[in-house]
């Protein structure tokens, strides 16, 4: 993660831009990853669902457990950036 930048001025307005400025482009990642992974877990129709259910039923959960700690992994290096 990026080094969190430090204020001199007790500036409460001052600090909350600078946090928001720091956060702004790791928080703007994460969104548009969440995004295309919206498609998996909210399906656009109710085939779909059901579709996707049966999927997530039926997988191994060995899969399953691979696919989600490398989403956790994505995630972090997203982070890092």
């Amino acid at each position: 993660m990026p080094k969190k930048p430090q204020l001199s001025a007790p500036d409460l307005p001052a600090a909350l831009a600078v946090h928001e400025q720091w956060l702004r482009p790791i928080l703007a990642r994460l969104q548009a990853r969440s995004r295309k992974l919206a498609a998996v877990f909210i399906p656009q129709s109710n085939f779909a669902f059901k579709l996707r259910n049966i999927i997530m039923r039926n997988m191994p959960k060995r899969l399953l457990g691979w696919y989600f700690s490398g989403a956790i992994k994505a995630e972090m290096k997203l982070l890092e950036k």
